[in-house]
């Protein structure tokens, strides 16, 4: 949605979908290093995908709900 609409570019949403979906597989395959430092499953995903994609994880926020990223398309 963010690089539909040109809030970001379309390689920026390629990268950040790949880190999104190497947090998944990460935690499928129960390897994922959850923090206890971290507030929540949002702040743990949050910030894997930050160590995985960079500035690219920064606008991931933008316009969505915390509970709008977790819920299964």
């Amino acid at each position: 949605m963010l690089a539909a609409q040109g809030i970001i570019d379309p390689e920026a949403a390629q990268r950040i979908r790949d880190g999104l979906d190497k947090v998944a597989a990460e935690i499928k395959a129960g390897s994922f290093a959850f923090k206890d430092a971290l507030e929540d499953i949002h702040m743990n995903v949050a910030g894997r995908l930050a160590a995985l994609s960079g500035e690219d994880a920064g606008p991931l926020h933008t316009a969505r709900s915390r509970n709008d990223q977790v819920a299964p398309e």
